[in-house]
């Protein structure tokens, strides 16, 4: 059937393959939502229609599909600048993310084997 390209027939584009690409990045928009929504930052489906002349008049339609999410970000860690092999690192505490210093039973064990921490 003959479609004039239009907002409701743009899915039909290359067999259907833009309402599958679409239809993708609206599912991924909502679970990025329903994961971390409370941040209050919008989301966004960039959808872009592209057309081009080819030789001898025919058009060439196209559609790119892409979504806009707020970055990935971890809280943070503290840490200590300590100096190994005369280098400069951060250690920090695995088990507790808001003190560097937090001895573990893993540390004390070690330190009962000669290990030191």
């Amino acid at each position: 059937m003959k479609s004039a390209v239009s907002c409701d027939t743009i899915g039909n584009l290359d067999h259907g393959t833009a309402r599958v690409a679409i239809d993708r990045a609206i599912r991924t928009v909502v679970a990025d939502l329903d994961d971390r929504g409370e941040d209050g930052k919008p989301r966004k489906v960039n959808i872009t229609l592209e057309f081009s002349k080819m030789e001898g008049g025919q058009i060439v339609t196209s559609v790119e599909v892409g979504t806009a999410l707020p970055k990935l970000r971890s809280a943070g860690t503290i840490g200590r600048v300590v100096r190994k092999d005369g280098k400069s690192i951060v250690m920090f505490q695995d088990l507790s993310p808001d003190d560097p210093d937090q001895r573990t039973i893993d540390d004390v064990g070690r330190e009962d084997e000669g290990e030191g921490s």
